[in-house]
C-alpha cells in the first residue's frame, strides 16, 4: 500500500473495503489506521441513517453493528463521538 493513498483509504473505507471486518483482517494497515478507518465508516453509516430519517434516498449495506463488531475485534469499544447532527427543530 502506498503512503500517498493511505489518507484516501482510511477517509473513505467503504470505497476500498467490502466490509468492516475486511479492514480488521487487512495485513496492509496498522491497527491505528484500521481504527481511524472504522471510525470514518461509523460516521458514514450514521450520516446515512440521518438522511433516511429525513426521507432522503440512502441505502446502507453496512450496519452500525457491523462496524462496532469490527471495532471490538480490534479492542476499541464503540462510542457516540461520531454522531452527525440530526434534524434541526
Amino acid at each position: 500500500m502506498y503512503e500517498e493513498n493511505l489518507a484516501e483509504i482510511i477517509s473513505k473505507p467503504a470505497l476500498y473495503f467490502s466490509s468492516p471486518m475486511e479492514i480488521v483482517n487487512s495485513k496492509q494497515l496498522q491497527t491505528s489506521a484500521k481504527l481511524i478507518a472504522l471510525n470514518e465508516w461509523e460516521f458514514e453509516v450514521r450520516q446515512l441513517d440521518v438522511a433516511t430519517e429525513e426521507n432522503m434516498t440512502a441505502i446502507a449495506t453496512t450496519t452500525l453493528q457491523d462496524v462496532h463488531r469490527a471495532m471490538r475485534a480490534l479492542g476499541q469499544e464503540p462510542g457516540a463521538s461520531n454522531s452527525p447532527g440530526g434534524k434541526a427543530g
